[in-house]
């Protein structure tokens, strides 16, 4: 969370060194260039998303203006080129698909095995929820899978129309 401070600290630092102050910032400055830029540079393997396919899946099968709900709502929203919106939370499938249609969401992608970087206190609480909305996901009555990539362990669900009955989606 520092990060964005780091100019500061870099300017207060090199103030406090009088004279060597510019020589040391360049010094700095050619150690970030040079660590940072081999993404440019050279292929690199944060430079295709862990389920790129199943994001090219969705662009090439899903109407641009469909909205998609997932567990990295912004980074899936960004990449797929569509509104996106995070999983609501519920304790039943109906509920969250009444929700996820109340907000004009009718796709939930989802990802197994997610790591969301929460561990301990609190987040443990939000883990426990991206754990049960995957387990309520595989409610057939609400939710239908329309695309499974088992390579990326990725899924994309359409929430089912309230008219079951009457096979919509």
């Amino acid at each position: 969370y520092l990060i964005p401070l780091l100019p500061w600290l870099w300017w207060s630092a090199a103030s406090a060194l009088g004279r060597r102050a510019a020589p040391v910032l360049t010094v700095l400055l050619a150690f970030q260039v040079a660590t940072h830029t081999h993404r440019w540079l050279r292929e690199s393997p944060y430079a295709e998303p862990e389920i790129g396919q199943t994001y090219a899946w969705i662009r090439s099968n899903i109407p641009p203006s469909e909205a998609i709900a997932g567990a990295l709502y912004a980074r899936d929203g960004y990449l797929t080129g569509r509104p996106a919106a995070p999983l609501p939370s519920a304790h039943e499938a109906r509920e969250m698909a009444q929700r996820l249609r109340g907000a004009r969401v009718r796709f939930v992608l989802w990802q197994d095995g997610l790591d969301l970087g929460l561990a301990g206190g609190r987040a443990s609480g939000v883990a426990r929820a991206f754990e049960d909305a995957g387990r309520l996901l595989h409610d057939t009555q609400h939710f239908e899978v329309i695309y499974e990539n088992p390579g990326e362990r990725a899924r994309v669900y359409a929430v089912r129309s309230e008219r079951i009955g009457q096979g919509g989606i």
